[in-house]
Order: C-alpha cells, then structure tokens, then sequence
C-alpha cells in the first residue's frame, strides 16, 4: 500500500516490515515497524491513511499504528492490547476511524474499540475497503458484497451480485459526485445513486478493454 502526503511532501511505501519515506524520487529513510521479537509477517503493512498535520496511521496484521514526525507513537498491540488484522483506514473529522478487518468492522474512537461486526452480523466479515460519502458508509468486504451502513441510526443495506455487482469480493472503493466505483476480483463496476437509493449498476471488465479482471485499487483522477 502507498499513501502520498500532503503536508510531508512525501510518498510513504509500506512493506512487509517498515515504511519507506520517498522525496523527489528517492527513499529518504526508513521507519521500521517491527521489533526483535516478532517476524515481519505479523506486522506486514496493509493499509495506510494520512491524517491532519505530519501524521499517520498504518494498518498491520498485528493492529494499528499510528507514525508522527517519522516515529511510531503508537501501537494497539502492545499499548492496548488490541490485535487484528487491519485492512483499510477511514479517519473521520472528530479524528474517530473506522477500521475495516479480518474480523469485521471496527470504530476507534476516544482511546477505545468497539465491534460493528458483534451488532450485526453483516459486518462481522472481512473488510477489504472503506468509503465515507455524507452520512453513509461503504464497507467492501471479501464474499458479502458492498454493505452501506446509514450512520445516523446504522441501518444496513446489501449490495451484491443479485443486485447486478459483478462479484461479492470487493477489494476498492473511490466516489466522485453521484458515482461509487467498486473494485472486484472480476472487474470494475460504477454505481449511479440518486437521494441514497441506488439507480442502475454498469460493468467494465475484459470484455470493455479492461486487460485484467483482479483489480487491487482505484484512483479516481
């Protein structure tokens, strides 16, 4: 995973067992993010979000850490003992996240986690991508489909391949004005919406052009 950051300048890489900071086209330095005692597989990097200022937060196998002015601050292994895999990062405006996992959808919000996936059942799987657009969240998980959660009163509605999504697996979210565009293991799909209901599902994959069906990650430019 890769996150550039506006008020660093820089492209981080995150690896199996540090992050690489680059600055014009070069690695700068190093910031490590395993100790003696674990293997790089348990803190392998698999998602990275920037956050307000010099900071930002990395998602491990092992948990959630958080890097400010190059260094680790904080770690959820061993400052909270909380562990889990963490696949996507969504940091919201009261600097709360939302976490998406192995084991379903979490919220980190005043020093403390909380389990979506204990409430609902449809947020128990694992959750490859987040997307935050006005009040709803997208959760894309791996074999469910896209749940968007409404956040005022986290009701829950299912979109999969009975609605017309070419695959349950999803593995990226991106949006742009009424359009979610959903990353899968069999190709693109574009979500139309309109006043939150969704109004038609259209496909791009190798039949379109598209060179290849797995696809890891969007960028809408």
């Amino acid at each position: 995973d890769r996150a550039y950051h506006n008020e660093i300048g820089s492209l981080i890489s995150g690896t199996y067992d540090m992050c690489f900071v680059i600055k014009e086209n070069y690695v700068s330095h190093k910031i490590p993010t395993q100790t003696k005692r674990q293997s790089p597989v348990h803190v392998a990097i698999k998602s990275l979000e920037p956050g307000e200022g010099k900071y930002f937060w990395i998602g491990t196998y092992s948990g959630l850490y958080k890097i400010n002015n190059e260094e680790i601050v904080y770690r959820s292994d061993s400052d909270d003992e909380w562990q889990q895999s963490v696949y996507s990062i969504l940091e919201n405006n009261d600097n709360s996240l939302w976490l998406g996992t192995l084991n379903g959808l979490w919220e980190y919000k005043n020093g403390e986690y909380s389990s979506f996936g204990k409430k609902n059942k449809l947020l128990s799987h694992r959750i490859n991508a987040l997307y935050k657009n006005n009040n709803n969240l997208f959760v894309g998980t791996k074999g469910k489909g896209l749940i968007v959660v409404d956040l005022n009163d986290y009701s829950t509605k299912v979109i999969n391949t009975e609605n017309g999504l070419s695959s349950n697996s999803v593995t990226s979210i991106a949006g742009y004005k009424k359009e979610i565009w959903i990353g899968t293991n069999k190709g693109v799909n574009r979500l139309k919406f309109s006043n939150n209901t969704l109004e038609s599902i259209s496909r791009i994959d190798n039949g379109q052009g598209l060179k290849g069906d797995e696809i890891n990650q969007i960028l809408i430019d």
